[in-house]
């Protein structure tokens, strides 16, 4: 079992020609597509034009040019669900190297609320929205959250 089968949030991987790998249940739940659907397939079916005809130029020019737009930068985004319904998200890329080839991990926060706070460092917006966030760093040195809204903060008190 990939650790991603049991993440709260949607988690998809990609690979350098951005196609999907890996779709875990909650991007099954957020995107409406059942993984079997979604495998093989470009990861801009997941995206409303006008990004889904640029995202693989996008993705070209950072492997041709090695500059990084979007990796490791969350950024407010449109998603497009499988019946065409476009909803705002939160998007968080990063990469990895998985037996030398290259692969892109996508991290989508579904509640715009989260998103909106995630964004500018607002964890007291997190807080009154009845969210946990638990503020911390990632490998490299950045600021990083780990968001749980199932937490019932009235009983933390």
């Amino acid at each position: 079992m990939h650790v991603s089968q049991s993440a709260v949030d949607a988690i998809v991987v990609i690979d350098a020609q951005g196609r999907i790998e890996v779709f875990n249940p909650a991007a099954e739940r957020l995107f409406g597509y059942a993984e079997a659907e979604v495998i093989g397939r470009n990861v801009s079916m997941l995206m409303p034009a006008p990004y889904r005809d640029e995202h693989d130029g996008y993705l070209k020019r950072y492997l041709d040019e090695g500059n990084a737009r979007v990796i490791g930068i969350g950024r407010e985004v449109e998603g497009l669900k499988r019946d065409g319904t476009m909803f705002p998200l939160h998007l968080s890329v990063g990469e990895m190297l998985v037996e030398g080839q290259r692969k892109f991990t996508a991290w989508y926060i579904k509640d715009g609320n989260v998103a909106a706070a995630l964004t500018v460092g607002r964890s007291e917006d997190l807080v009154s929205a009845g969210h946990l966030l638990i503020e911390g760093t990632d490998l490299s040195g950045k600021r990083a959250f780990i968001e749980d809204e199932s937490t019932d903060l009235t009983e933390l008190h």
